[in-house]
């Protein structure tokens, strides 16, 4: 994903705008835009690699427009000591959705699949809020930012091909999980990303990312459902009166 300006925040927290940053050029070259399931006679990845790519291709595709709650734990290893969240999100084919952290830090990135916008709330939900309002989303490249919300399609060869030139693409199993991992082979600050899946279930169970200094930021789904309410106006943000808004330029 390209962005400017710092748009979007893996870790919606205090420092969300510059986070996200980081994580954009990371996944934009993963060229993740449809839920496709194909089976292809030649693979760039070894057979168990692209086994888990089909498998994790599959479970998006039933998993379907969803919402979780999860909690987030953001690593530093600089800090030795990690900082929790809890939160929330909803998801809404192809683009619209709502990630919010509601305790102890209090932040959203949501789009209606038009506009996008990120709320970064100071002093509690009904106060004056800081707004950045983001007014064209293709701009954004949401669509590669909603990996772990939308999932990866099956590749062709030809794409694997592309893929493999900027990453390391890997899997593994553990005694519950199937792991897909992602490593950058350039200097990136966003050095590795990994998704777990158990065998039962559709939506993932985790994901994990890594910068180049070890830090790491674990997204682990505690409880998730079919979406039933996806028209545009439940991902539209409500503004404390008061707030201040910033329109972003791109």
């Amino acid at each position: 994903m390209c962005c400017h300006g710092g748009v979007i925040s893996v870790h919606l927290s205090a420092h969300f705008s510059m986070k996200i940053l980081a994580i954009l050029p990371f996944l934009l070259a993963l060229h993740m835009r449809a839920l496709a399931v194909e089976t292809f006679p030649s693979s760039t990845f070894a057979p168990e690699t692209r086994e888990v790519l089909k498998s994790i291709a599959e479970k998006y595709q039933k998993l379907g427009n969803w919402e979780a709650t999860f909690t987030q734990e953001t690593r530093s290893v600089g800090l030795g000591r990690s900082t929790f969240n809890e939160g929330k999100f909803q998801f809404a084919s192809p683009n619209k959705f709502r990630y919010a952290l509601m305790q102890p830090e209090s932040s959203e990135f949501l789009s209606d699949g038009t506009k996008a916008w990120q709320i970064s709330y100071r002093e509690g939900r009904k106060k004056p809020a800081l707004v950045k309002e983001f007014g064209d989303v293709t701009k954004l490249e949401l669509d590669r930012y909603l990996f772990i919300l939308k999932g990866i399609k099956a590749l062709t060869p030809e794409e694997e091909k592309s893929m493999s030139k900027d990453f390391v693409v890997s899997s593994r199993k553990d005694e519950k999980h199937s792991i897909l991992q992602l490593e950058s082979r350039a200097p990136s600050e966003i050095a590795r990303f990994e998704i777990f899946f158990t065998p039962r279930q559709s939506a993932p169970a985790k994901a994990v990312l890594t910068d180049a200094l070890g830090n790491t930021t674990t997204i682990t789904i505690v409880r998730h459902q079919k979406l039933k309410k996806t028209e545009a106006k439940f991902f539209q943000p409500e503004v404390p009166p008061g707030s201040k808004t910033e329109r972003i330029s791109q």
